[in-house]
């Protein structure tokens, strides 16, 4: 083939005289190409290998009996793809994207609602359904369930709101699990709550959550001392 100018000095300096046999190799950089006006279209490392891959590019190794090259050995591509495979993508557990993932409910009830209204009673059900859409399972799940003023989950939420936990061992690749939290105790006085179903993912340093649904209680109502006493006149 024709001679070219110089993109890259593979071995600046000499190499070892008594290097007869083995393997010697490195790790090209782009600050490793020399910017040489036969070749204007070489820049970084991505544009050099497309040169080598179309046989644009050859080796040539001087010694001090042929100073201009005493070897040379045109570079040729194989047709391979050599680009790595990624590997599994980590779980990033979201709510799970079908009807019914999220709700609550009357303990006596089957159906999850976004909605309970309980005016007699201060036990009621809640549950989510997560999806791992990652490569790799979630392991040692946890969903905790809070009571908030709001939709938002903060740390007056996470102190004082906590109403109970479900747990599960994992989900697997691409699968979602339900988690149901049964027969939890409203533990606010009245009024309106929304419940919040919090886990962690296995990507996140923070708990990521979901409103499942809002409870409203009727007046106060004491579960463990309702009781009413009668009385002669």
């Amino acid at each position: 083939g024709e001679s070219g100018g110089l993109v890259v000095d593979v071995f600046p300096g000499v190499l070892e005289a008594d290097l007869n046999a083995g393997v010697v190799q490195g790790v090209l950089r782009t600050k490793d190409i020399l910017l040489a006006e036969s070749c204007p279209g070489i820049r970084n490392i991505a544009s050099l290998k497309a040169a080598a891959e179309s046989g644009g590019l050859y080796f040539n190794i001087h010694t001090d009996a042929f100073p201009a090259g005493e070897l040379r050995g045109q570079i040729q591509g194989d047709g391979c793809d050599y680009t790595q495979t990624p590997g599994p993508q980590p779980c990033n557990v979201t709510v799970a994207n079908s009807g019914g993932a999220k709700g609550v409910k009357h303990p006596n009830y089957q159906s999850y609602a976004p909605v309970l209204n309980l005016p007699t009673t201060r036990r009621f059900d809640a549950r989510v359904s997560l999806y791992n859409p990652g490569g790799i399972a979630a392991e040692h799940m946890e969903v905790k369930y809070y009571a908030s003023r709001d939709e938002s989950f903060g740390p007056n939420d996470r102190n004082e709101g906590f109403l109970g936990v479900a747990v599960r061992s994992r989900i697997d690749p691409r699968a979602q699990e339900s988690f149901e939290a049964k027969n939890i105790l409203a533990s606010w006085g009245e009024g309106k709550r929304y419940i919040i179903a919090a886990w962690k993912s296995c990507m996140l340093n923070d708990y990521a959550s979901a409103v499942v649904g809002e409870v409203t209680l009727g007046t106060a109502y004491n579960e463990s001392k309702h009781a009413f006493t009668l009385r002669r006149r």
